[in-house]
């Protein structure tokens, strides 16, 4: 769950200022917490037809980065060496 602040221009827009992961519920403010804040990972699509999620239905899900890790650090290839 991403956390806006609010703010009344001449149009009324969204400004992040933090997230909750939704695996481990931490929630990690922008300033207070930058490097986590830039190493989160937003999944969001909508299920086709005959989708185990729902036709048409809407996922999102926003992971911080150990979470993440821990959901699929197993399946991604050994870290490229640049040189």
């Amino acid at each position: 769950m991403i956390k806006y602040k609010i703010e009344t221009r001449k149009e009324i827009i969204k400004i992040p200022i933090g997230f909750i992961c939704d695996s481990c519920k931490t929630e990690f403010h922008y300033l207070k917490d930058m490097i986590e804040y830039q190493e989160k990972y937003t999944i969001k699509f909508y299920g086709g037809y005959g989708s185990v999620f729902g036709d048409g239905q809407e996922v999102e899900i926003n992971l911080c980065q150990n979470c993440l890790n821990e959901m699929i650090g197993d399946l991604v290839d050994e870290k490229l060496e640049i040189e």
